[in-house]
């Protein structure tokens, strides 16, 4: 992903957090303001998610095709999992696929830090 001009104006910035709250389906996170140029998503715990997308590609720490978010229960063997994938950039946020791999997976929540154009 390249930055042509790091500058950025008020107001194109915007933190927030939200929790998985779907077994499978898709979750629409509003409420960003603008429509994002890109995303930063992250969690802590355990099992730290770190992940940079910008609506085509995205890199970081479980990031693998569309796949955004891999979420294991650390309290099990692992046998209780979530896998999200980015489903689009939208006008006022973004939408995440979530599908269970296997088990009930747990609520967790995740930070984000959307970015206008």
């Amino acid at each position: 992903m390249v930055l042509n001009n790091p500058r950025i104006s008020p107001g194109h910035v915007k933190a927030g957090t939200f929790v998985n709250d779907v077994a499978d389906g898709s979750q629409v996170i509003t409420g960003v303001g603008f429509a994002p140029a890109f995303l930063i998503i992250g969690s802590a715990g355990n099992l730290p998610v770190i992940v940079i997308y910008d609506g085509t590609i995205q890199v970081g720490q479980k990031a693998a095709a569309t796949v955004i978010i891999d979420v294991l229960d650390p309290q099990t063997d692992g046998s209780n999992r979530i896998r999200g994938n980015m489903a689009s950039l939208d006008a006022d946020g973004f939408t995440i696929t979530w599908s269970s791999l296997v088990g009930t997976a747990p609520a967790r929540t995740f930070f984000y830090l959307a970015v206008a154009k």
